[in-house]
């Protein structure tokens, strides 16, 4: 089990290219099922195992159309601090998966490297009377592109407000104001049944269900 009280720096430059390349092409490939074990032996390969929370080596298998999730990693039965696995990925129509990451392995510690401002334009749930929920509805980078595109989508036909911000580039992704919509019941009660799912998932991985015999059950309706 790993020691979840000392932790350790795994240095970045310990990474082989050959383990590099295989994660950017895990990233850029579609897949048949979310291809965990490839994904854990390219770490393994270098010294690194994805734990769970109490420390122990990971174990089950991800599911659902579209999902995310990050991993903790050990070295030496020591928690590394600096390092850790994180997964996005789609189901497409065809069937198949596709990461939406090329960086599978990344900084645990989230620091942003650029900023730069941008022009948010503004609009509301309620184009009637103006009393719903403000929301951004295109970040751009011209004023001129923003006045464009939030002419006449705001309350009554009236022109969008545009307000300048900042975004700031993090992970190679640029993040910028975001409006979060609440949950509904319906969906709440769908999270409460998807977790019920994923416990079950979870005991029928500890009885020695394999990914394989997971995607047959998965084609049964």
């Amino acid at each position: 089990m790993t020691d979840m009280v000392t932790e350790i720096t795994f240095a970045r430059k310990k990474i082989p290219a050959k383990v590099k390349n295989t994660f950017h092409a895990l990233g850029t490939t579609y897949h048949q099922h979310v291809p965990l074990d490839a994904i854990f032996e390219n770490c393994e390969s270098i010294g690194l195992t994805p734990i769970m929370e109490d420390g122990e080596p990971w174990k089950g298998f991800l599911c659902g159309e579209d999902g995310q999730c990050v991993f903790q990693l050990a070295h030496d039965n020591k928690l590394v601090k600096n390092l850790g696995l994180s997964l996005s990925w789609h189901k497409m129509q065809s069937g198949r998966y596709q990461l939406r990451r090329k960086n599978i392995m990344s900084e645990n510690t989230l620091q942003f490297t650029k900023e730069k401002s941008v022009y948010v334009v503004w609009t509301s749930s309620d184009l009637t009377e103006g009393r719903g929920s403000y929301f951004p509805l295109y970040v751009c980078e011209s004023q001129t592109t923003a006045i464009r595109l939030g002419k006449g989508k705001y309350v009554q036909g009236s022109d969008c407000p545009v307000t300048i911000n900042k975004a700031f580039l993090i992970d190679d992704s640029w993040y910028a104001p975001v409006h979060f919509e609440s949950a509904t019941n319906d969906d709440i009660k769908q999270d409460e049944l998807n977790e019920k799912k994923r416990a079950i998932y979870q005991k029928m991985i500890e009885a020695g269900l394999t990914q394989a015999e997971f995607d047959i059950i998965n084609t049964i309706k």
